[in-house]
């Protein structure tokens, strides 16, 4: 392993942002389709790896980010690796996968209905889509102003969340994240939400 650790090796031995993402990782599981293991799996912002990998530990998953430093990490943990745009998945041919994920990226990104649309093309028909976000209210807003400012969540001033989402409601910055699923196509399937209600996640099916 490199000497240099990621963002997330660092976060998931912090009292407070451990808690945080394991709190996430037990919900993404929940929301993952039966047999997920086994399916051809695509995972849109990897980052470093760990996010997916303590979700699917064994099993071949690919994975497309930016950044290629985080690449790295998501290699040494077993992920075959695309430096991509989630906006622009044109590697990989209509129908390629059975699940995508994309955990915690939509907010980074300033084309949603691109990274969706694309997301929804690799899929097969009756494929999965599990997306998680910040679920954005009054709490979350000041528990992300004190993080960013005081806390570890500095490292996010250099990727900041472009877009605000809800999971149900619209919000300053255009739909829900419901209506954004329904509109590119997805089914939402099952939803549900973690950290006192701050963070959202959804399941839905390519029909």
């Amino acid at each position: 392993m490199s000497e240099k650790r990621s963002y997330y090796e660092k976060a998931l031995e912090h009292p407070v942002a451990g808690g945080w993402h394991r709190k996430i990782f037990r919900m993404v599981k929940d929301l993952m389709p039966t047999n997920y293991e086994k399916m051809r799996h695509l995972d849109i912002g990897c980052g470093d790896g760990i996010t997916i990998r303590m979700i699917k530990p064994e099993g071949e998953i690919i994975g497309v980010d930016i950044h290629e430093e985080m690449l790295k990490h998501a290699r040494q943990r077993g992920i075959i690796t695309h430096i991509a745009n989630a906006e622009d998945l044109s590697m990989f041919g209509d129908e390629t996968f059975d699940l995508t994920t994309c955990l915690d990226t939509l907010e980074h990104l300033e084309h949603p209905t691109l990274a969706l649309s694309e997301a929804h093309r690799v899929l097969r028909k009756r494929g999965f889509l599990v997306i998680t976000t910040p679920n954005v209210t009054t709490l979350f807003r000041l528990v992300w102003w004190m993080w960013t400012k005081f806390g570890m969540g500095k490292f996010w001033k250099s990727s900041p969340h472009l877009l605000t989402y809800n999971l149900w409601n619209p919000t300053e910055t255009g739909m829900s994240l419901i209506e954004r699923l329904r509109d590119v196509g997805f089914k939402p399937e099952r939803t549900a939400k973690t950290n006192w209600n701050m963070v959202a996640g959804v399941r839905a099916i390519k029909t």
